[in-house]
C-alpha cells in the first residue's frame, strides 16, 4: 500500500516509557488488522524485532504516506525504537484543528461520532481506571485487536474524509 494507517497499542502514555504492544493497521473502510508482539502469558505473539523490521522499509520510505490520529505520539514511540517516519500524512487530530478550532474535542471518538456517528470501545472498557488500571500488555490480544483495529479503521476513514474536506 502506498498510503495506510498505522496506530501502535503501547504500555502507556509517556513515550520515554511505552513499548510496542502491537501494530494496527488499515487502508479499506471497515478493515483493520492488528499484529500482537505483546500480551499476558500464553497468548499468541509476533516476535517484537522482527516485526519491527519487517515494517522498518515502509515506515522509513518518504514515498509510503503514513496517516494516524496523534500520529506525533506513535513517531516518538518509534523513534526510541530506532524507526524514523518520514512520510507522514494526514493526522486526523490536526486536520480537525485545522478545521474547527473552537471544536470541544478533537479526540477520535469525538471526531468518529461527528464524520462517521459511530461510537468507538472506550478504553476503560479493556484497561479500567484508576488504581486498578491495567496495560494493554495485561489485556488478551482478542480484546486489543478488536479495539486496536477499530482505531486504525477509523483513524483511516476519518482521515480521508477531513482530507476532503481540507482540499
Amino acid at each position: 500500500q502506498k498510503t495506510f494507517c498505522v496506530d501502535l497499542e503501547t504500555t502507556g502514555l509517556d513515550v520515554m516509557q511505552a513499548d510496542i504492544v502491537g501494530w494496527a493497521f488499515s487502508w479499506q473502510a471497515h478493515t483493520g488488522y492488528y499484529l500482537p508482539v505483546d500480551a499476558p502469558p500464553g497468548q499468541p505473539t509476533l516476535d517484537a524485532e522482527s516485526v519491527l523490521e519487517s515494517l522498518r522499509p515502509l515506515l522509513e520510505d518518504p514515498e509510503v504516506e503514513i496517516v494516524n490520529q496523534n500520529i506525533k505520539y506513535d513517531m516518538l514511540v518509534l523513534r526510541r525504537a530506532g524507526v524514523r517516519l518520514e512520510g507522514i500524512g494526514v493526522d486526523p487530530m490536526i486536520g480537525s484543528y485545522l478545521l474547527d478550532a473552537g471544536a470541544r474535542s478533537h479526540g477520535l471518538d469525538a471526531l468518529a461520532q461527528k464524520y462517521l456517528g459511530h461510537s468507538m470501545i472506550p478504553i476503560s472498557d479493556l484497561i479500567g481506571s484508576g488504581n486498578k488500571q491495567k496495560s494493554m500488555a495485561e489485556i488478551p490480544v482478542a480484546d486489543v485487536a478488536e479495539y486496536a483495529s477499530e482505531d486504525a479503521d477509523v483513524s483511516w476513514q476519518v482521515a480521508e474524509l477531513i482530507t476532503e474536506e481540507l482540499e
